[in-house]
Formats: C-alpha cells, structure tokens, sequence
C-alpha cells in the first residue's frame, strides 16, 4: 500500500513541477508584455520632458521588436509547458506507473501480507521463480512425451510400410525425398543418402516412367491406378506396376507402386484358358477331319508309290509320308495339350536343340546364324515335336514378314536356365509385344492366317515350366526368347 501512495506522490510532485514551470513561464510572459506595452507608448508619446529624434526612435524601434520576439518565444514555451502539463501525467501513468503498480500487485499475490517489506518481496519473488521452473520441468515432460508419441507413430509407420508389399515413397514440392521404405528402395536404387535431396528418378527405369507421371499429375489432387511396364534386358521378364499419386495441399506428394505383375499374369492365363478351351471345344472335330484327310492321302501316297520306282519319285514319295505323317504327329500333339497342360515330355540335350534350329531354317529357307554358349551339357524337359513346333512357328513369322530376312539365333545356358533367342532384320513387331500372343491376334493378311500360332507357342513352352518373350530390336526387326529350366 505504501508503494502504491509513492507511485501516486510520483505522479503528483511530476504535475506540480510541470505547471510551476508553466505558471513562471506566464508569469515571465505577462511582465514581459506590460515591458513592452510601456515601450510602445513610450515609443508613440515620448519620454515626458525631452525632444524625440531620429536616434532616439530608432533605438526605441529596436528595443521594441527585440521584446516582441520574446514575447513570442516565451509565448511558445508557455504553451508547450502547458500541452506538457496536461499529457505528461497521463504517458507517466500508462508508459511506468502503471506497469510497475500491476508489477507490485503480482508479487503481492504470490505471499500473503502486503509485500511492503523487502522479506516478504524476496520470498514472493523466490516463489515465482519456483512456479517457472515447475512450470519449466512439466513442459519438458509434455515435450519428452510428444517426442516419445512421434517416435512409436514413425516406428508403426514403418512397420505398416514394410507389410503393405507396395513400393511408397514422398517427396515434398521442391521434389526432394523425405521417405521411402525396402520396397522403394529396391525399385528406385534408394539409399539413405538420397533423403533430402532431389528424387534421382533417372537412376532407374522405374524412376523415369514416374517422372512422367508426377508430371502430368501436377494440376491435380490425386491420380489412381495409372499402370506401367518394365522389361528387363537381360531375363526378358516384363514386370506390371500400378500408380497410386496423392497431393497434399501444400504441395507435397505421396507415391505408392503395386507390383501387378502377378494379376497381370493371372488375367492373360485366364484369357488364354479360355481362348485354349474354344480352340480344344473345336479341335476333336478338326482332328478327326484333318485325320480323314491325312489318312486319304497317305492311301493316295501308297497308290501313286506302286506304279512309280524310279529313284526321283521314290524320293519324292519318301518325303511326303514324313509330312503326312509329321503333320499327323503334331495334330496329336496339339490335341493333347488342349485337353491337358502337361504334354509328354522327354529329356532333349542343348545340342539337340541346336540341331533342331539348324534343320528348320533350312526347311523355312532363311539365312542364319547359330550361336551357342554355356554349359554344353546342359539338358531341358520338352517335347521335341512341339518344341520344334514352336521355332518353325517363330521362323514362319519372320519369312512371313520379309521374304529376304535372315536370323541369328542365340543358344545361351545360365544360371540354370536355357535362353533361345531368335532375332531378326525385318520390320520388327508392328503391335504391343504383349498383344502377339493373344488368340486371334495377327497383322497377316490372307487365308489361313487366325493369329493362334504364338498363343499356341506360349502355351506349349509355359507346359514346359518356361516361358517366351518378344520385343523389337533397337536397330530394328524383332526378337523372339524362349526362357526353359534346366532339367
């Protein structure tokens, strides 16, 4: 109480001071006026008992106008005292009594008394303190426990990422990475180096294709299921991948890429099962027509063999019971696989294989190149016959395609596999590399063309544990990759 009536004697001694010095101030002014109004008359009547004159007014004019500049300046400070006077109290009260009187109430309150004596302003005092630090200390605590919360939130994050399978990475909207899991990091080349700065989409193919793809999703929210293929170059596998794209408001974005290569699999086996269950719901009916054929003409062959010895037509005759009777096989053969996916299948050495290239570029009459390398003892699991089937299908195509095309053919055992590549100089594959195995798909024009001869091809080597690839060469014409195990 006692500081509060000196803050008050503060503010009140401050007036005083201020309006003396304003109350001398007018004082000052007013004996100042009357000087001069006595000037003045003495300047307009005279000094009683002498004669004006020139020096004399003279003198009398500038006495006059030095007064009246005073007059001024002391007019001036008095109003600026007096201005003082009346705003002064008022900044003092709001600018520092004020404060310092809320001041004195707060340390007030921490103790019981008045906190007029200094023991009882220390010991307010030293209880603030006491109330910061605790405060102090259940911050930390709150802060610990925030980070503490983060870190289980980050840790089950990344337990969720690492069980969803997918690929997920973000990036913020400088295009710098800020996470990615295993997934990502496989199929992006990621390291740990690589967060925080720019996503190195060029160090992968997979990277590339979702460059293009963040691209054009820059003026949208989301982007669903936008798909992609990879092959790869050297196990002429193609992989399937699905693209999820969020964009935050704020300009971040959130990746996620489903491997679909399985699905994609599974549809195309369907669609082949299928397209394979028509063509075995019609094939009893050609096998038994094309073996009525068949049989009619080897009885013709037969004929035609008893009126005829010399050694030409023997020849002649000789080599069209082998296609009749080859034909005959493979119609078997293709029935078979139809009612069944597992053909009989036999152990065929890599240099039968060989062979087998060799003798059906010579029936086909294209010009080749037969490489072979690896294991020379190596062995697959096939059926020759459709097997050979398979490569004439393969070699048709290419003449079909130019009738000047030649083919190198590539024999290759690694790793526990065989790699039959057969590649050409011709146009190349004029459609999708995946579409070229779908039934009924075929850029052959004329009879007898059904597209269903790769299909069938896939089919056969798929029954062998294996599989086929194509694509177009980058120097142009196609290529043509049996993949089968070895046995």
């Amino acid at each position: 109480m006692r500081r509060k009536k000196s803050i008050l004697r503060v503010e009140i001694l401050a007036g005083l001071i201020i309006g003396a010095a304003a109350a001398a101030v007018v004082v000052a002014f007013i004996l100042l006026m009357l000087v001069r109004i006595d000037i003045a008359s003495v300047q307009v009547n005279g000094i009683p008992g002498t004669a004006p004159g020139p020096s004399g007014e003279s003198e009398y004019t500038a006495l006059l106008d030095l007064y009246t500049w005073l007059l001024w300046g002391f007019g001036a400070v008095t109003l600026s005292l007096v201005i003082l006077a009346v705003t002064f109290s008022g900044y003092l009260r709001k600018k520092m009594l004020t404060p310092l009187r809320d001041i004195l109430n707060e340390a007030e309150n921490y103790r019981k008394g008045s906190g007029t004596d200094p023991e009882t302003a220390g010991a307010s005092f030293h209880e603030l303190v006491e109330l910061l630090n605790k405060r102090d200390k259940e911050l930390q605590q709150m802060k610990e426990a925030a980070e503490a919360r983060a870190d289980k939130a980050e840790k089950r994050s990344a337990v969720i990422l690492s069980a969803l399978g997918s690929a997920v990475f973000s990036i913020d909207s400088d295009d710098n990475l800020t996470l990615f899991n295993r997934e990502s990091a496989d199929l992006f080349s990621l390291s740990d180096d690589d967060i925080g700065k720019t996503f190195p989409y060029s160090k992968s193919e997979a990277g590339r294709k979702v460059s293009s793809i963040l691209k054009s999703s820059s003026d949208n929210q989301a982007v669903a299921d936008v798909a992609f293929r990879i092959e790869n170059e050297h196990t002429r596998e193609t992989r399937y991948f699905s693209v999820t794209v969020s964009k935050s408001e704020m300009g971040e974005y959130a990746v996620m890429i489903n491997d679909t290569t399985c699905i994609s699999e599974l549809e195309r086996n369907a669609a082949d099962q299928k397209a394979m269950a028509d063509i075995g719901a019609t094939s009893a009916g050609i096998s038994h027509e094309m073996g009525n054929t068949l049989c009619a003409l080897q009885g013709f062959i037969d004929l035609l063999a008893r009126g005829h010895s010399d050694e030409r037509t023997t020849r002649i005759i000789d080599e069209t019971r082998r296609e009749v009777e080859e034909a005959r096989n493979l119609i078997n053969s293709l029935c078979d696989l139809s009612g069944s996916p597992e053909p009989i299948t036999e152990i065929i050495p890599v240099s039968e294989i060989a062979e087998l290239c060799l003798s059906e570029c010579k029936r086909c009459k294209i010009e080749h190149k037969i490489y072979s390398e690896g294991e020379p003892n190596a062995r697959v699991r096939a059926n020759g016959k459709l097997l050979r089937a398979v490569i004439r299908n393969i070699l048709s195509n290419v003449r079909d395609s130019c009738e000047r095309a030649g083919v190198e053919i590539d024999i290759k055992c690694t790793e526990g596999e065989l790699f039959l590549s057969v590649a050409d100089d011709g146009p190349g594959i004029l459609m999708d590399t995946e579409d070229v195995f779908r039934p009924f798909s075929t850029t052959k024009t004329g009879d007898g063309n059904m597209g269903l001869g790769l299909t069938v091809s896939r089919r056969i080597i798929r029954s062998f544990g294996g599989d086929i690839f194509c694509r177009n060469r980058k120097n142009g014409g196609a290529e043509f990759t049996i993949k089968i195990p070895w046995s």
